[in-house]
């Protein structure tokens, strides 16, 4: 939660006081949409996706980053066929895309 600089600690308690049962709805909702994740198994031919299309792993032996969109595969890092830290890989990858992406979007907005 982002609050002003000019609230007190005191208001600051009191408006999560007031929204404690929104963010327990919203947290148990959360919690109910991540329990049917998808578990991946990180194996050539498993498919991932990146902006509404999917996209099918392929290991790979030697590249210069863990994870990259090549040739539309993700190509996966793993020096001896099995990915070091594939989770670690995807999230790092989106998060460097997301701030990218939307980068400009809130440059965007920040007038307003």
């Amino acid at each position: 939660m982002i609050v002003p600089k000019s609230l007190t600690a005191r208001e600051i308690d009191e408006m999560l006081e007031q929204k404690r049962r929104w963010i327990y709805k919203h947290q148990a909702e959360w919690e109910e949409l991540n329990a049917t994740r998808i578990r991946r198994d990180y194996v050539n031919g498993e498919g991932f996706l990146y902006l509404g299309r999917s996209y099918r792993l392929k290991i790979v032996d030697r590249q210069d980053v863990p994870l990259k969109l090549k040739d539309g595969y993700f190509c996966l890092r793993s020096p001896n066929g099995k990915p070091l830290d594939p989770d670690a890989a995807f999230k790092q990858f989106y998060r460097e895309k997301a701030a990218t992406r939307l980068g400009g979007r809130v440059a965007y907005f920040v007038p307003y």
